[in-house]
């Protein structure tokens, strides 16, 4: 399936905030924090969107921090924690 032009921003965004923070950090390691809603909860992350999050920030981030503002992260949205499983199974040994 093709992904939309806004996921192509969005991608495009989170790279060019990764490559900033690199740049400022003068060689120290960049974690990205993921939160699994928006912060006034009036957006609900679809899974796409997650999954390129998620891949963007494995690929540019030396970890990834998942965050569940509300602590029920199975409840609040199925679709990303099911993303974040597999995504937890890809990675294996490399997740703490």
């Amino acid at each position: 399936p093709s992904r939309g032009l806004g996921d192509v921003y969005k991608r495009q965004e989170l790279y060019i905030t990764i490559k900033e923070a690199q740049f400022k950090s003068e060689g120290k390691p960049i974690y990205v924090y993921l939160p699994t809603t928006s912060l006034n909860n009036n957006y609900t992350i679809k899974a796409t969107e997650w999954k390129t999050a998620l891949k963007t920030a494995q690929q540019w981030c030396n970890g990834i921090i998942i965050h569940d503002i509300n602590n029920n992260l199975p409840d609040t949205n199925t679709a990303i924690w099911q993303e974040s499983l597999k995504f937890i199974k890809e990675m294996k040994n490399t997740v703490d």
